[in-house]
């Protein structure tokens, strides 16, 4: 069964068995006596006892009252205590995270950040899954990562999607290659010659795909790969 009460009205118990004085109490907290009486009235309906005797002149605590003040007492030092470890253990903090990307962002970004962030918490050991964009979007959405660096799943409605920075896509030829003095090249241009392209996995293929599912003319490729690095070999 749940129990409805929060921390802020075990604070305000505390407060008032302190104190002795609901406006006393209320004034500690900084709050209205009628929300602060309320935050009484909830705590003892929530557990179905009265904890305060109240007079004209004073409060007092019952004997019910009296045992849940030690324990309520113990349970705020405590949660004091270990608020007050995690703030000071920064440079101490023991742990591991796991970041899921495409190996592009490794190489180019993620090397440097992942320096600064083990010099901030040296005993924090990182995972990075290095993997196509489809197999980053799905470890992140069944949870064995704790985000992920991808250029898809945006469409995503249980993911929460943030934009870093946007590149375009280019061709790449040797350089001797007739389209290599070329600042600009039309993929009717491209279609003239053979073609490349990674295989229908890759995520950077879903999305020329789906960019040019109505350009007519469009390059065929005759060769396809598994990787942009083996692609540019």
């Amino acid at each position: 069964m749940a129990i409805n009460f929060n921390l802020n009205d075990l604070q305000a118990f505390r407060a008032v068995a302190e104190l002795s004085s609901f406006r006393k109490a209320a004034d500690a907290l900084h709050v209205s006596q009628p929300a602060f009486s309320r935050r009484i009235e909830k705590l003892e309906e929530a557990l179905g006892v009265r904890l305060l005797e109240r007079t004209t002149r004073r409060v007092s605590l019952t004997s019910v009252g009296r045992d849940f003040d030690r324990k309520v007492q113990q349970l705020l030092d405590d949660l004091d205590q270990t608020l007050l470890g995690i703030r000071g253990v920064a440079g101490t903090r023991m742990g591991e995270v796991t970041i899921a990307c495409v190996p592009s962002t490794v190489y180019y970004y993620l090397s440097q950040v992942i320096s600064r962030y083990h010099e901030r918490y040296p005993k924090i050991r990182v995972k990075v899954f290095d993997a196509s964009a489809n197999d980053v979007l799905s470890v992140v959405s069944r949870g064995e990562a704790d985000f992920g660096l991808n250029f898809v799943g945006s469409q995503e409605t249980d993911i929460d999607f943030t934009p870093l920075l946007e590149e375009r896509f280019v061709a790449a030829c040797r350089r001797d290659h007739p389209l290599a003095k070329k600042r600009r090249v039309t993929w009717t241009e491209l279609a003239a010659y053979d073609y490349i392209s990674v295989s229908k996995v890759s995520g950077n293929r879903l999305l020329l795909d789906q960019a040019l599912s109505n350009l007519p003319g469009r390059p065929q490729s005759i060769y396809e790969t598994q990787h942009v690095t083996t692609m540019l070999g």
